[in-house]
């Protein structure tokens, strides 16, 4: 009984978020937009996180191009910082779970590109009858005690809501799963980097 209420209010957490990004007169949905630099952001992020992620046995890293600082887009730094939050958990969750296809090592990538980021770990990956669908609300491979789907779901939702994206890479782990997520945010750029 308790799992099962547990369960319906983080359901009803994860629901009452999404409804908040789809009603613009809702005050939760009109939150002030920053000039935000992307490397800085995922910079501050990744130190914030080493610790919780080393009591895991994770490694977060943080990669960087040698010739630029990524872009600077306008964007909600709590939408944002969910948008994180939300891709780290689900890495965790991942990596604890296995299997761990490079050797038993646990990372999280986060890599900064000319568009926004590239964010991957080194846990299995997307099951191939997921792939289609992984940005689906209510779609997760986890047991439904331990998940409500939204995850992935509600970080598309805050993306599109700034004209931005989320798409799963074609590139395919070790155990030949699809395992990077390509983050594009160049529709709320306001300047970009070539590489």
């Amino acid at each position: 009984m308790t799992t099962a209420v547990r369960l319906l209010n983080g359901v009803t957490r994860e629901f009452a978020k999404t409804i908040a990004t789809i009603d613009p007169l809702l005050p939760s949905s009109r939150a002030l937009k920053e000039n935000i630099n992307v490397t800085e952001f995922l910079r501050e992020f990744v130190e914030a996180r080493t610790p919780a992620a080393g009591r895991y046995d994770t490694k977060l890293l943080l990669r960087l191009p040698e010739s630029s600082v990524g872009p600077v887009i306008r964007f909600n730094r709590t939408r944002l910082l969910q948008i994180a939050e939300n891709l780290l958990q689900n890495s965790i969750y991942w990596l604890r779970q296995g299997p761990l296809p490079d050797g038993g090592r646990r990372e999280v990538s986060v890599e900064v590109t000319s568009k926004g980021f590239e964010w991957s770990d080194s846990g299995p990956g997307i099951r191939p009858s997921l792939e289609s669908s992984i940005f689906d609300a209510y779609v997760s491979d986890k047991p439904k005690a331990e998940s409500s789907g939204l995850g992935l779901h509600v970080v598309s939702t805050f993306l599109e809501l700034e004209r931005c994206s989320i798409r799963l890479n074609e590139q395919r782990n070790s155990i030949g799963r699809r395992y990077k997520f390509e983050i594009d945010l160049n529709g709320a750029a306001i300047t970009t980097n070539s590489f």
